[in-house]
């Protein structure tokens, strides 16, 4: 144990010394400090037909939980929130719920608390120790509430020993929604659930159709939309100004329309209110009113990527119901960008920016976040399938409280319309609508007969590298809108010219890029597509190439430069020969030489 000297001051030495000896302590505590065990003879059997005969519905969780094969049912010694395993998920949700008595739904039976028994040995606990903090236990700001916790916040789960000596893990039925989806979307998603079923609650108006009931199909439909995916209008949202007369964007396949989102607050005090400037998208033919497999397609593939958190990607906030030609019809709500798209946008920018660190500095933001984007997208097992400049959007981003960066602009990939949810294990649905998207950014393999566009791994590797393609064409936009020569740096030039003649040099100059992008969109462009990156790799590569540039033009630079210059003439690499190319087939291309990287 570390003691203060003699005079009681707080020295440097002692700071090291806690410091030292805090990294020495085990990072996680013993579970069996916060996990209760309820003895097996405490607990009652009870079959799923039963607790459908209550009301339980158990059919999305049996679905998905294949690993709980028992259910029981158990009597707390004492009554109220403290030592019942209610599942608290944040604060507001939590106080709302003792405040009203109102317990989330599927925790008791007649008093009872419901758990769902699943082996020890197979339960998730086990499996993401690490992450046990953000999904099974309360969010702790600091080590020093756990004990508070326990009193107050106890985890929904507990263990036990059943009579053949297996330990098992007890999970109530909020608690096991919450890590379903959260194992299937995000913790956001999780998160939206819960505030979604407050906020009905609270509202005490019927929730009305059933999303289900809404879109009229009864298969392949996907009953996490429940509660999850917002139906506009509600009790709290609203669309109003809708340009009827102005689509944004129009096809023959849907149409775009710029319109507000009214947010009125709700109970929950987090929750977002004020005028949002949104995009309504039209994907059903005017021929019909029927939900059509591609509107579904559309559907399954935005909400599962975006329908939690949007990192990099506009945000999807939900489905409307509008009329129009005196007919209802649903339309996907979202976010509408402030700056357009993404070349309009950095032709602007590049041409009144003369300073080359600070054209730089740009160029890697919008590489990074659009890398970000499409990570976040296959993190999902979704694929974009339409990745060109004109679906990438810029948007403001303020930060009224925060004084170092008030305002930054955010890089997202938008218009999922070709994108699809793919299993890696089996052919996705909404197999008939299957796309390759812009044929100028397809990968090689796609022109050839036999490409599995329904494989999560080849349609991910497909997508990399049209990636890579479209950095090249932004580095393009670059290399058109610069004035060479006049604003590089010395230090730029002489980094480039350790490896090339004066002569290579001046004939080469505006393919000055960084090593970062020549190493890493090289390989995005690979012809054999086992040797293309992952996105999550390329999105570090190109975060990590951004800060090094903006701490290259920050005051605070240290003596030398982080950032690496080289030449790499891009446009050598070979092409696909897309002449005479169909939809369903094509050339093979001409495979690129490693030197050319």
């Amino acid at each position: 144990m570390v003691q203060l000297n003699d005079s009681s001051e707080i020295t440097d030495d002692l700071i090291k010394s806690l410091l030292l000896q805090a990294a020495q302590q085990k990072r996680y505590q013993d579970p069996r400090a916060y996990l209760r065990f309820i003895p097996w003879t405490e607990l009652e059997p009870i079959s799923p037909d039963q607790l459908k005969e209550f009301g339980i519905d158990l059919n999305l969780l049996l679905k998905y939980e294949t690993r709980i094969h028992q259910w029981v049912l158990w009597n707390p010694q004492l009554p109220g929130y403290a030592t019942n395993h209610h599942l608290f998920v944040e604060d507001e949700l939590f106080s709302y719920s003792i405040d009203k008595s109102w317990p989330l739904p599927g925790h008791y039976r007649e008093r009872r608390v419901i758990f769902g028994v699943e082996s020890l040995s197979e339960c998730g606990l086990v499996r993401e120790l690490e992450k046990f903090w953000s999904k099974w236990v309360s969010k702790l700001r600091s080590r020093d509430c756990l004990k508070l916790c326990l009193l107050v916040f106890e985890n929904d789960c507990a263990v036990t020993k059943r009579d053949d000596g297996e330990v098992c893990v007890l999970q109530t039925i909020p608690g096991i929604h919450l890590r379903l989806r959260t194992a299937q979307l995000d913790y956001e998603a999780a998160l939206n659930y819960y505030r979604s079923i407050i906020e009905v609650h609270a509202s005490q108006i019927p929730s009305g159709e059933s999303v289900k009931e809404l879109l009229g199909i009864s298969n392949n439909y996907n009953p996490l939309y429940e509660n999850t995916l917002r139906l506009i209008p509600n009790s709290a949202w609203t669309i109003h100004d809708i340009d009827w007369k102005s689509p944004i964007a129009k096809s023959s396949r849907s149409a775009v329309y710029a319109a507000t989102l009214r947010r009125q607050r709700t109970v929950l005090y987090t929750s977002e209110c004020g005028d949002e400037a949104v995009v309504l998208k039209d994907v059903i033919p005017r021929s019909t009113r029927e939900i059509t497999d591609k509107f579904m397609k559309e559907l399954d593939a935005t909400w599962f990527a975006l329908g939690g958190a949007a990192r990099s990607c506009v945000k999807f906030y939900g489905l409307a119901r509008v009329e129009l030609d005196g007919a209802n019809r649903l339309m996907l709500v979202s976010e509408r960008a402030t700056q357009g798209s993404i070349m309009e946008f950095l032709e602007r920018e590049f041409k009144k920016t003369l300073q080359h660190s600070k054209r730089w500095e740009l160029l890697g933001s919008a590489l990074s976040g659009i890398s970000s984007g499409l990570g976040w997208i296959h993190k999902h097992n979704v694929v974009h399938r339409d990745l060109h400049p004109g679906n990438v959007f810029v948007t403001d981003r303020v930060f009224r409280l925060d004084p170092n960066i008030p305002h930054e602009y955010d890089y997202m990939l938008g218009d999922l319309g070709e994108g699809k949810k793919l299993d890696p294990s089996a052919t996705g649905q909404w197999n008939y609508y299957a796309s390759y998207g812009a044929i100028d950014y397809r990968a090689p393999e796609q022109f050839e007969t036999g490409f599995d566009n329904n494989n999560l791994f080849a349609a991910m590797a497909a997508e990399v590298y049209s990636f890579g393609k479209l950095a090249c064409k932004l580095l393009e936009c670059h290399m058109n809108c610069t004035l060479l020569c006049e604003s590089i740096p010395n230090e730029v030039l002489m980094d480039a010219s350790s490896s090339f003649s004066p002569e290579e040099l001046a004939q080469e100059l505006e393919f000055l890029v960084p090593t970062t992008i020549r190493d890493t969109v090289g390989l995005c462009l690979s012809q054999l597509p086992a040797m293309r990156p992952h996105m999550e790799e390329v999105g570090r590569n190109l975060e990590d190439l951004w800060c090094d540039l903006k701490e290259d033009d920050s005051d605070n630079r240290e003596e030398e430069f982080k950032v690496k210059w080289c030449l790499w003439n891009w446009k050598k690499l070979g092409t696909v020969n897309t002449e005479n190319v169909h939809e369903d087939g094509g050339e093979t291309s001409p495979t690129i030489d490693p030197d050319d990287i």
